[in-house]
């Protein structure tokens, strides 16, 4: 009865589902007995031979990279003896597109640049009797590639943005490498590069070269190299820093340097009436300053260093210039001996704030040699019987700033007295 028909019965079997729970063919034999009126006649059997239906363990599926070979297929199924027919819908992959018994392996083939994905469909028979077809994949992967990353330069102390890697397959891990941790990225990572700041303390570029290889399990593709290429940013140092220059005295050069050698150096002057212009470059070579005027000037310079794109910090520094004091014309005096002479004030475009240092070339007129400040009137004398001319020389000096002015000359002449011899009576 485990055929589906019942242990016995009359007349004629009618079509029934045939049945089988075991693993093996079932055979039931059938005995037939004629009977009329009571009478039976000689029985007749006949065999009804029911198959199992094979059911199969469905395959695990495989992801295998290109060039890789596959793992060999074995088909279990619950029946001995069952066949196993195969299709494959994706013969590119290496596989033919329909085959019988297990799938051997082989080499994984992907002439795409995706993921190819073979369904193979098995159905298991037994004595022609197909039991339930079963799917399993065979992925490849294509030679994993790594899209294009542009190689860049910066300067130090710029943000990096990072980078996202991408490929041609979507599931594909990136594994990179770094030739240079100076510029401020480790030695070695996974995934994307996230924002860092670019470092380089020397003074020369820095260049870091990024291998990044694309893997999945089992895979290592076609690596990706780039580039990051971190510049020094100069910096500048000014010798001398300050100076302060009196009117026409030229000034001292100015040297600019740094960390890098080839920086160029780019200044501006917010005072160029101390006679040089603005903006300019390089070095300062010494030039006459200038100040015509009553009051100081300053001059505030501000260098920028840069090179190769990089501009680093500007410094600053200054050049005063002092005008010079000047001293009014004197008038020259002629007396005779013996006379008071004028007084002689001095003065000039700095009036009291300028001092007025005199010297004499001739005492014999009455005047000590050298003095300083105003000339008070005095006795001129005249012990010879020549005229005699005392030249002054005059100059100014401002006494806060130590600057001298143009010296003046002036002369008080003597004249002799004359006498008489006396006259005998």
């Amino acid at each position: 009865i485990t055929i589906g028909l019942g242990a016995s019965g009359s007349g004629d079997i009618l079509s029934f589902t045939a049945q089988n729970l075991t693993n093996t063919p079932v055979v039931s034999t059938i005995t037939v007995i004629p009977t009329l009126n009571a009478c039976e006649g000689d029985s007749e059997t006949f065999d009804i031979i029911v198959n199992p239906s094979p059911e199969m363990d469905v395959p695990i599926d495989q992801t295998i990279c290109v060039t890789n070979n596959t793992a060999d297929v074995i088909f279990n199924s619950n029946v001995m003896g069952t066949v196993y027919s195969w299709v494959n819908d994706t013969p590119g992959i290496g596989l033919p597109a329909s085959g019988t018994g297990d799938i051997l392996s082989f080499v994984a083939a992907n002439p795409t640049s995706s993921l190819l994905t073979a369904e193979i469909t098995v159905t298991p028979s037994f004595n022609g009797c197909d039991g339930p077809s079963v799917s399993f994949q065979i992925i490849v992967t294509p030679i994993l590639e790594v899209d294009p990353i542009t190689s860049d330069a910066f300067c130090a102390g710029f943000d990096y943005p990072g980078v996202s890697f991408t490929g041609n397959v979507l599931t594909t891990v990136y594994e990179w490498t770094n030739t240079n941790t100076s510029i401020g990225l480790s030695g070695s990572g996974t995934g994307d590069i996230s924002g860092f700041t670019l470092e380089n303390s020397g003074t020369t570029d820095q260049v870091a070269t990024i291998t990044v290889n694309p893997v999945l399990p089992g895979c290592t593709g076609v690596p990706e190299v780039f580039t990051i290429t971190v510049k020094p940013v100069p910096t500048v140092s000014v010798v001398p820093v300050t100076q302060e220059l009196c009117h026409d005295e030229a000034t001292n050069p100015i040297d600019f340097s740094g960390n890098v050698a080839a920086a160029d150096y780019d200044w501006v002057n917010d005072n160029v009436s101390i006679g040089i212009g603005s903006p300019g470059f390089g070095d300062i070579p010494a030039f006459t300053a200038t100040n015509s005027g009553l009051a100081i000037q300053t001059a505030n310079f501000t260098v920028t260093p840069s090179f190769n794109g990089c501009i680093g910090e500007s410094e600053s520094f200054s050049i005063t210039v002092n005008p010079k004091p000047t001293v009014f014309v004197v008038p020259s005096q002629d007396w005779c001996g013996g006379e008071t002479t004028n007084e002689v004030l001095f003065n000039g475009n700095f009036a009291g704030a300028a001092t007025y240092n005199w010297v004499n070339d001739n005492t014999t007129v009455g005047l000590p040699a050298s003095g300083l400040g105003d000339i008070s009137s005095f006795i001129a004398t005249n012990a010879t019987s020549v005229t005699q001319i005392a030249t002054i020389t005059v100059t100014p000096v401002i006494d806060a700033t130590g600057c001298t002015g143009a010296p003046e000359v002036f002369t008080i002449q003597v004249r002799p007295v004359p006498t008489v011899d006396p006259i005998d009576d």
